[in-house]
């Protein structure tokens, strides 16, 4: 039997490659291979690997060849890949214009996501899994601008509700996955695979459109679905209604801009298109507990 290595790629990869900038903590950390020649040198040749977080990796160019819990696979361009904790990886070989982006999550981060989806949280269930799908052009180009925006925000000097933000990401990667993970099946109500596909395409319409529209009827109308029957799907597969992820990702989406010290309320409440400076600030006290100017002054005392 070959000997197997244990790998931390959080760990590893953070502290040989520096890349503490696309990361929190040992909680997410996203690594591609864009300005690196020969980024895998480092797990080339070391034989058999036991992964120990969860990983998602697609392949933007080139090829790789790996052997996963004992299936040798060649992955090319559009390949998105899924392991789980516990699988045995051997990096083989790869050619020089391979190219890929991962998104590697901890177990908390695996929980918290779990938790937010409903989804009854198993360990064993998902151990030692290795699937991998060539994804359309549309959901390759999906997965290619969420990969950019999460960098962006990781990208960030690390602040209070930076978690939450990541795990709002994590849960639109999670559901563009599922099918791969068959997670339907581990709910504790099955769900049909019209309702999987309604909250996909919901968490993706809330990642393009919660800025500017905060109605449920316009996400409703965007599914050609009642109002009723979205927020029907929301709390079946999530426990949340739809205006409660409505509101969520808008109060995100303002914090993260009160955190600049260049927006002002008045600017913040224009750029996500609420009516006036005082509708806002109501708006975000009934969701938070508390005032704009009183969130940033709690930050600036964080400081």
């Amino acid at each position: 039997m070959k000997p197997v290595n244990k790998i931390n790629i959080v760990k590893d990869l953070a502290s040989e490659i520096g890349i503490n900038n696309y990361s929190i903590d040992n909680y997410i950390l996203l690594y591609d291979n864009y300005d690196q020649s020969y980024p895998l040198q480092k797990f080339k040749g070391k034989g058999s690997i036991k992964i120990e977080q969860m990983m998602f990796v697609l392949i933007t160019g080139g090829s790789i060849t790996i052997d996963v819990n004992e299936e040798e696979v060649t992955l090319r361009q559009k390949d998105c890949v899924v392991i789980t904790p516990d699988s045995i990886l051997e990096i083989k070989n790869y050619t020089t214009d391979f190219n890929f982006q991962m998104h590697v999550f901890c177990q908390e981060l695996v929980k918290d996501t779990f938790k937010d989806l409903n989804i009854n949280y198993n360990l064993m269930s998902l151990s030692h899994i290795f699937k991998h799908k060539q994804c359309d052009e549309e959901s390759y180009n999906y997965r290619i601008n969420l990969y950019k925006e999460l960098k962006e925000e990781l990208s960030l000097p690390q602040y209070k509700y930076q978690k939450l933000f990541a795990r709002a990401f994590a849960n639109l990667i999670f559901i563009n996955n599922i099918n791969l993970f068959n997670l339907n099946e581990t709910t504790s109500k099955r769900k049909t695979s019209k309702q999987i596909n309604v909250f996909k395409k919901f968490l993706e319409l809330l990642n393009t459109y919660s800025v500017t529209n905060r109605e449920v009827q316009f996400y409703a109308e965007k599914l050609n679905i009642t109002p009723k029957y979205l927020s029907a799907v929301t709390i079946e597969y999530s426990g949340k209604n739809a205006s409660k992820w409505i509101d969520e990702y808008v109060i995100t989406k303002a914090k993260n801009l009160l955190r600049e010290q260049r927006h002002s309320i008045k600017s913040v409440s224009m750029q996500l298109n609420f009516p006036s400076q005082s509708f806002f600030g109501r708006y975000f006290k009934r969701i938070t507990g508390m005032s704009p100017k009183q969130f940033i002054n709690e930050q600036n005392a964080s400081k």
